[in-house]
């Protein structure tokens, strides 16, 4: 069941990734420097070393070094900006593929405070709630996620998600 709510995760967020675009001008906006930048692609460059060559030829204890090295890479970023989007969305994403949901939550959750109408990271949270069995949690974020689509589409989705989740409360 897990399993296919992963699955079901992953192509509710594709989905959403292709509703919800963040801009240049978003960035810009942000006041965005070329330090927390720079840290953020050297995280990024590390964590797609990790998971897309370490971990596919099985080399699962390198993948955990570059990991690491990408979580301090994007932590310098937020040091520097702390309300640098791009470097929290990054951190999530490793410690949700590291499986450490708990720590994952706490960035998704900053993110909506972040960008509140990215849908993709309320759906996000609730998969990192659903993988520690917090279902509730993970149904009250996609209603409030219902709140702020505009896409009828996109609640369908969100609905379906959270049916799938009320089975597993």
């Amino acid at each position: 069941m897990v399993r296919r709510l992963l699955v079901f995760t992953c192509i509710l967020s594709a989905f959403l990734a292709s509703v919800i675009w963040l801009t240049q001008e978003q960035a810009l906006s942000q006041d965005i420097t070329q330090d927390e930048v720079t840290y953020n692609e050297q995280g990024m460059k590390f964590f797609n070393q990790g998971y897309y060559t370490s971990l596919p030829q099985g080399r699962a204890q390198e993948a955990d070094q570059l990991f690491e090295q990408a979580i301090a890479a994007f932590k310098r970023s937020i040091a520097i900006k702390e309300t640098y989007a791009d470097a929290h969305r990054n951190l999530a994403r490793v410690y949700y593929v590291q499986k450490r949901f708990n720590e994952a939550a706490r960035e998704y959750e900053r993110l909506i405070e972040l960008t509140p109408d990215d849908i993709d990271m309320y759906v996000k949270l609730a998969a990192a709630y659903a993988n520690q069995d917090k279902y509730p949690e993970a149904i009250d974020i996609l209603e409030k996620a219902k709140k702020i689509a505009s896409d009828e589409r996109v609640v369908t989705m969100l609905n379906e998600f959270i049916q799938r989740l009320q089975h597993n409360d």
